[in-house]
């Protein structure tokens, strides 16, 4: 998953400063814009999504398959919001995230999903964050990179040859 992929549909807007991860323990430090503030009602939804991958222990030859997913959400009824250095712990049970301990790299997605009165549900969220292997993860946009500049390449190659080329085939 990119970096930029969003959990919820609407407002993007949410910045994330911090996440602390650990077998227990899941924050997420975030800052909010005007407008959210002025939209998001104290009943909300925090919504945490963590993306595993690069599992220590290759489980299967399929990339597919050495991923995980944890989604954790956790309703408020009265929450208040400031502008910057909002901080959220989603109450976690002691190991409840010990899964983390098994992969390499852990990308966090963090949304607040609200029901301003007399509206329908509206959702926040902000670009994930890498939480874990952020080595990992430059060493994959480096690999990205290398791999569609040399298609390009192959690309301007291909477009650069002038000769004709026919097959009939009777």
């Amino acid at each position: 998953m990119k970096l930029t992929a969003n959990i919820t549909p609407e407002y993007p807007e949410i910045t994330v400063l911090k996440t602390v991860l650990s077998e227990s323990a899941f924050e997420v430090t975030f800052n909010l814009n005007e407008s959210i503030k002025n939209i998001i009602s104290p009943s909300v939804v925090f919504v945490g999504l963590i993306v595993l991958t690069h599992p220590k222990e290759i489980l299967s030859k399929k990339p597919k398959n050495n991923r995980k997913f944890i989604t954790v959400d956790e309703k408020k009824s009265d929450h208040s919001f400031s502008l910057s250095d909002n901080l959220f712990s989603f109450k976690c049970p002691k190991n409840a995230l010990k899964l983390i301990n098994d992969y390499k790299k852990a990308v966090v997605y963090f949304a607040i999903v609200s029901k301003p009165e007399n509206e329908g549900p509206v959702g926040f969220s902000a670009n994930g964050v890498i939480a874990k292997g952020l080595d990992i993860y430059n060493q994959e946009i480096e690999e990205t990179e290398r791999i569609n500049n040399k298609i390009k390449e192959k690309r301007q190659k291909n477009d650069d040859d002038d000769s004709e080329f026919t097959i009939r085939i009777r």
